[in-house]
């Protein structure tokens, strides 16, 4: 493990191989934990205290009850889920304006995702080609399946080669994110908009696969599933079976832009100094804020590990 970290980061790339609990969450000396404080039992929870909180709310959409999503097909819950507002004012106009060919419609954006989603479920598929060869189908090489009937090869092409995420103006700075801030903010708010979170919330890091190196903020992280990816902060219902990811943030690291000016570019409501109490926020506060708006003065509770 450790040569293959050194090989990547000699190819430039950033290695996060640091699982080991903040400083401030580091388990204090055997010692001190018999010298400072004394154990109580407490004897009030603060939650139970609170009439005005519910150990029991499960998370929910706002406009579908559990009992018809139980019905719906697998394109229907996606499209419940994603932001098609955005596709369809954003995404398309803006694919449609530099893309060779017929116009890109809505239908056939679900099918190109689709046929992504089906090549992301089989690994060791170098070539994407494959998935549409001539050649007959064996277990010794090759795709295991064909997307011919589904989308042509020069139509997947043509569509991969204009998608647009954003149609935004690009700033007169250096954002290696930009095609994708827009994207996550729809997100976000659509989720703000339709969907409940539960009493009980996970938040954690996680990783976004993807099928070549092309991608903003190249990053590795050895010790995860995939090992290389852009890592995301997201939060889901931490109970009831659901884990529903209800708030996403790109981590950016070293690669967060600045503005002409030198300053951060894009700061959070929840940086520098609190207006109301005069406390500063620190890195880690910032964060939390940033990543718990849609369940601030609700009184559920977030879990998070050591390392935050």
């Amino acid at each position: 493990m450790s040569e293959e970290i050194a090989e990547l980061r000699q190819q430039g790339i950033e290695v996060d191989d640091d699982n080991e609990p903040a400083p401030e969450n580091a388990a204090p000396p055997v010692a001190a934990m018999f010298t400072v404080g004394t154990w109580v039992t407490p004897t009030v929870c603060p939650r139970k205290a609170n009439a005005a909180t519910n150990n029991h709310i499960r998370g929910s959409w706002r406009n579908f009850a559990w009992s018809k999503i139980k019905l719906m097909d697998e394109l229907e819950v996606f499209r419940m889920a994603m932001p098609e507002e955005w596709v369809v004012d954003v995404v398309l106009p803006a694919t449609n304006a530099i893309i060779e060919g017929e116009k890109l419609t809505l239908q056939d954006f679900y099918c190109f995702l689709g046929c992504h989603f089906f090549m992301c479920c089989f690994e060791g598929i170098s070539d994407r080609n494959l998935w549409w060869s001539p050649e007959s189908i064996t277990i010794e090489e090759g795709a295991p399946f064909r997307l011919n009937d589904y989308m042509p090869l020069r139509r997947f092409k043509a569509i991969t080669a204009a998608l647009r995420y954003t149609d935004e103006e690009p700033p007169p700075f250096n954002d290696p994110f930009f095609d994708v801030r827009q994207m996550i903010s729809a997100y976000n708010n659509h989720m703000l908009l339709e969907y409940v979170a539960s009493w009980l919330n996970c938040l954690d890091e996680s990783m976004n696969p993807f099928l070549d190196k092309n991608c903003p903020g190249f990053m590795s992280v050895p010790r995860k599933p995939h090992p290389l990816g852009n890592e995301y902060h997201t939060i889901a219902d931490g109970d009831d079976g659901k884990p529903i990811i209800w708030r996403v943030k790109l981590q950016e690291g070293k690669d967060r832009p600045k503005d002409a000016t030198g300053k951060w570019a894009f700061p959070s409501e929840f940086e520098g100094t609190d207006i109301n109490t005069g406390r500063k926020y620190t890195k880690n506060s910032t964060f939390m804020c940033k990543m718990t708006v849609p369940i601030h003065g609700t009184g559920k509770v977030v879990s998070i590990d050591s390392g935050f």
